[in-house]
Order: structure tokens, then sequence, then C-alpha cells
């Protein structure tokens, strides 16, 4: 996926691209600000091999991980991201495209 392309997923909100009922766009932080996809949407659920949900303090409070680059929520505990992701500092964007104007480095959202 070129960075055209990732600008164009970036402005289409997620709840128009799969229908999500009313009761969910009521409450999504997508909706109402620029916050995390919750962990309760049915859409945020990662099917991908390499997710797994980290366990223990020493891995969960690693101050490196720049947190504030995933788009889903449950992507800021998953161990692939924290060994994987961004640091502090690395100059890395949001998939929001806060940051940047260029999307060079984006940890860009997983289209599942």
């Amino acid at each position: 996926m070129g960075k055209h392309d990732v600008r164009e997923v970036i402005r289409m909100a997620c709840w128009d691209e799969r229908g999500c009922d009313a009761d969910m766009q009521s409450y999504c932080p997508h909706c109402l600000g620029h916050d995390y996809c919750p962990a309760d949407c049915k859409y945020a659920a990662c099917k991908l091999p390499q997710h797994r949900v980290a366990v223990g303090f020493e891995i969960l409070d690693n101050p490196d991980v720049d947190r504030s680059i995933p788009v889903k929520e449950q992507c800021r505990s998953c161990m692939f991201f924290i060994n994987h992701g961004p640091k502090v500092g690395s100059g890395a964007v949001s998939a929001r495209g806060e940051g940047m104007p260029e999307l060079e480095g984006v940890w860009a959202p997983i289209r599942h």
C-alpha cells in the first residue's frame, strides 16, 4: 500500500466502511475525537498470527514504546507491538497522520 492509499484510509471513518450500528457510533472514540479503537468493537480484534497479549510488568511497563502510535487500543498491550513497534522519540507518526504531513514510517492500522 503506497502512502497515498494510507492517507485515504485515514480520512475514511471505520464505521462508514463497516456499517457500525448507532449504539456503537454513539460511544466510539473515533466518532467523538482522536482516541483509540475500543477493545470491545467487534472489528478491533486482531487476527494476525503474531498478536499475543503481553503479560508481566517488565514488558507492559516498557517506557521506550510509543503507545500513542497505534489506532487500536489492544495494540498497546500486544507483545509484538511492544517488541517491534516504534520507540519514543523515533520520529514515527501515528496512523492518524499526526506529527508529520508525509507518512514516512507510519505504524499504519492493519485492515482485517
